[in-house]
């Protein structure tokens, strides 16, 4: 037996950063009765709301100048040997430079510790957002688009310099399997991003003559598609995408919301200044992604990982509908 097949099929020790966001407790609760995970270590400034003797918390924060040091020596102690990085700043990104600090200084930090460490395993999430929202854009946008090249302050830069290290961590470093998950907007119980607050708000903005197909994936295929992908030994970029596309309108009648439909100029505005006063979750620089259309396309995800999800774009808007009543509710 090679030395690749034992590391694929002795139980693993994985770390796992963004531990407490929706994204890393929905993937630890899947990997946890995976009998090829031997342990994780769930590693956030906040600990997770999980209570399992194999899952293993350490208070870690990744902005500090130290973060190398202390991520490589944990890596060392605990046994790391797949890191899962899911690290996303969507509760940040009022600070630009906290932001920076959290996705593009520490990335730095955790490959370093991964070097240092010996880590060989790393699943990364990015988004599909990273390809801009463009007239230009084809219909289904592969993996081989370039990211968008976004104005300073924009909310893709930092995960723009996230792939752009980890792509480098991975050619400098050939015996490392590196596989980088661009996925799109997610919905349900427990998803919270942009859109979701968007699609579940009292009022849901629409740009004046601009209606752009929108795409969707379930929190649970988004939750499997990392399960299955760590495993995998997949190297390179994947879109993960729901099933389905639908226009933004017929999104927000769905998800139980209604339009408010306004000139480009007076969103900015209104935008702009609720985002500085805090009493709106969307940023100005986000309403570009409501006037043209950014769908990626799942096809190299199904051909080579052979995902394929379980539900379309219209059962994770009944989710998002649904998230919304219970909030209603309480």
């Amino acid at each position: 037996m090679t030395k690749e097949v034992r590391e694929r099929t002795e139980p693993a020790v994985i770390a796992v950063t963004g531990a407490s966001n929706y994204l890393g407790q929905g993937l630890i609760k899947r990997l946890l009765p995976d009998p090829r995970t031997r342990r994780i270590v769930a590693l956030d400034i906040k600990k997770p709301d999980l209570e399992d003797p194999r899952c293993v918390y350490h208070r870690v924060d990744l902005t500090s100048p130290s973060a190398h040091e202390v991520v490589s020596r944990l890596f060392a102690s605990e046994g790391v040997g797949m890191l899962v990085h899911l690290v996303f700043s969507y509760t940040l990104s009022r600070n630009r430079a906290l932001r920076h600090e959290l996705e593009a200084i520490g990335t730095m930090h955790l490959l370093d510790a991964c070097s240092i460490a010996g880590v060989r395993r790393i699943v990364a999430r990015s988004t599909t957002a990273i390809y801009g929202a463009r007239p230009s854009n084809p219909s289904f946008i592969p993996e081989t688009q370039e990211p968008y090249v976004a104005p300073r302050g924009s909310t893709v830069v930092d995960k723009v310099e996230l792939e752009r290290q980890l792509l480098q961590h991975a050619r400098l470093r050939p015996d490392t399997r590196v596989a980088i998950l661009r996925d799109c907007t997610s919905l349900g119980a427990t998803s919270i991003n942009y859109l979701s607050s968007i699609l579940t708000a009292r009022h849901s903005p629409r740009l004046w003559g601009y209606d752009p197909l929108m795409q969707f994936i379930h929190e649970e295929d988004l939750f499997r598609a990392y399960h299955e992908v760590v495993f995998s030994g997949a190297q390179g970029i994947y879109n993960i995408v729901g099933k389905g596309v639908t226009r933004y309108s017929e999104a927000v009648r769905l998800a139980g919301g209604r339009e408010l439909l306004l000139p480009e100029s007076a969103l900015r505005a209104g935008a702009a200044l609720f985002w500085n006063l805090g009493l709106y979750d969307i940023p100005p620089a986000f309403i570009r992604h409501l006037k043209y259309a950014w769908v990626a396309d799942g096809a190299k995800a199904a051909r080579e990982l052979g995902f394929r999800p379980e539900y379309d774009c219209f059962q994770a808007l009944e989710e998002a509908r649904r998230t919304r009543r219970g909030r209603k509710t309480a």
